[in-house]
């Protein structure tokens, strides 16, 4: 009970500064289909297991479903950015810093789940092993962030 009410609490002063967004205003939704390759040799194995289903194309890339919502007047707007996975933090407050909207947000695992989203300098750097073996690769961060970038402006 103490957890739900300070829960609860929390969410009705979260929306006390909010901006009330008029009924009336408008939906934009912008889509971007990127492809990448997919070099991840473990996606590939754990499909040929049996595991997941294939993700590749007749190409050997896999498809990336981007979008981005805006719902109301263009300053005070809230606007939603998509990604099918999970954007490492360089490109995450890169594009967070792009987005103009009040209040914004980035909402991950959305259309797709293709783990972890790094630059390629990310992911050539030997840090990051264990991401490195859940992503589709090192194409994926810089094409995400510059098709997010694109759908944005």
């Amino acid at each position: 009970r103490s957890i739900g009410e300070k829960l609860a609490l929390g969410a009705v002063q979260s929306l006390q500064d909010s901006p009330v967004i008029p009924t009336s205003s408008a939906i934009i939704i912008k889509q971007k289909i990127i492809y990448v390759p997919l070099q991840n040799t473990r996606f590939i194995l754990a499909n040929k297991l049996g595991m997941i289903p294939d993700l590749r194309n007749k190409d050997g890339d896999v498809e990336v479903e981007l979008n981005f919502i805006k719902i109301g007047p263009d300053v005070s707007g809230l606007e939603i950015v998509t990604v099918p996975g999970e954007l490492f933090p360089g490109i995450w407050f890169r594009i967070k810093e792009k987005m103009s909207g009040r209040p914004t947000m980035i909402w991950g695992l959305t259309n797709g789940l293709l783990g972890y989203i790094m630059s390629k300098d990310e992911y050539l750097s030997g840090r990051h092993s264990y991401h490195n073996g859940v992503s589709v690769g090192a194409e994926i961060g810089d094409r995400v962030e510059k098709a997010l970038e694109e759908i944005i402006k």
